[in-house]
């Protein structure tokens, strides 16, 4: 009853789905010194992104990179969300009067 909903009936419902509102937090670098961090081995043929991520991550060069970079850690939130599945049709036929079989 968290969602105000107590019973729902009918046939036309095979269950409903809640989830809770989740929240994501990703890291993000953004170049101020591109040359610097070229020179100092952080590169493919411009800046490897992912390797001066995995660097900072993991305390290597952390100096040299905070000097040259602007770090921020980006937080995306996803809402909750109601599911209601439609029930699915049965394909088994039903007759109702057996003087229509005769």
């Amino acid at each position: 009853n968290e969602y105000g909903i107590t019973k729902i009936e009918g046939g036309a419902f095979s269950s409903i789905t809640t989830s809770k509102e989740t929240s994501s937090t990703k890291l993000q670098i953004t170049v101020v010194n591109e040359q610097a961090l070229i020179d100092g081995g952080i590169y493919k043929k411009v800046v490897d992104s992912k390797m001066l991520e995995d660097y900072y991550s993991n305390g290597e060069y952390k100096e040299f990179i905070e000097a040259n970079t602007e770090i921020k850690t980006v937080t995306t939130v996803k809402p909750a969300k109601l599911k209601i599945n439609k029930r699915r049709a049965s394909n088994s036929t039903t007759l109702t009067d057996i003087s229509d079989a005769a």
